[in-house]
């Protein structure tokens, strides 16, 4: 990252995983507009309700959220990514199989909406059919699925795991967020954790990462989220920790 000698500002996705990003930053003269989270991890403590990964047959993600939520979570559920060899994945927009790419997972089948779930599932199975097959759903905690229902009907076994939810603090000025981002007044903007990257583009009502931060330099601040950033194709930099 470039030095912080001189006076920049510095955008960041306020979240408890990036306190010390700030203080670090405001500590060597930087300004900080600390976005607000609109999302974050729901509690997920189901590691003695949960069957192993290994004996589902499928993994429904609906959107980007619950892709990055998802594998935020995998080590409290006590399961890796390496888990994921075992299961077919079917992601539902290709926002969301590009996020599963970020994380090395090959998506089988790519749906346009839930509503074309159905049928898409049924007709890449083929002859034999969703009866059996166990599917697993993360999704937004409190919001019913509309496909968990469909596939009980045709005989299949549905999962829903609540992997995500409204931040309580998931207020701001949206419209002069949005402003600030457009007219380039951030000089360089810091993701924490893979999940930044959404919240972002949630604040900015926009789905291409690259044009969000067009002229604005992007900073990791962990390796982890360095090469998930990377997955996206876009350049960064690391925070300096000394």
């Amino acid at each position: 990252m470039t030095s912080t000698s001189e006076r920049k500002t510095y955008g960041l996705i306020s979240t408890e995983w990036s306190e010390w990003a700030a203080a670090k930053l405001k500590n060597e003269g930087g300004r900080v507009i600390e976005f607000p989270a609109m999302f974050a991890p729901a509690e997920v403590d189901q590691t003695g309700v949960l069957p192993g990964i290994d004996s589902f047959d499928w993994t429904v993600f609906p959107d980007t959220f619950s892709v990055v939520y998802f594998f935020d979570a995998l080590p409290n559920l006590g399961w890796n990514p390496a888990d994921m060899d075992f299961l077919q994945a079917c992601a539902v927009g290709e926002a969301a199989a590009d996020r599963l790419r970020c994380f090395h997972i090959h998506t089988d089948l790519v749906l346009q909406s839930p509503a074309d779930a159905l049928l898409a599932l049924t007709d890449y199975v083929g002859e034999t059919g969703l009866r059996g097959l166990k599917f697993l759903l993360p999704q937004i905690r409190g919001a019913g699925s509309e496909l968990a229902p469909a596939l009980d009907d045709a005989g299949a076994f549905v999962t829903e795991l609540p992997i995500y939810q409204r931040a309580a603090g998931a207020k701001g000025d949206l419209p002069k967020l949005r402003a600030l981002l457009a007219g380039g007044a951030i000089d360089e903007f810091v993701f924490c954790a893979p999940a930044d990257v959404d919240n972002l583009l949630y604040i900015s009502g926009t789905g291409d990462i690259h044009a969000v931060l067009s002229g604005t330099k992007v900073v990791a601040a962990t390796e982890r989220t360095a090469v998930f950033l990377a997955g996206l194709g876009l350049q960064t930099s690391n925070l300096d920790l000394k």
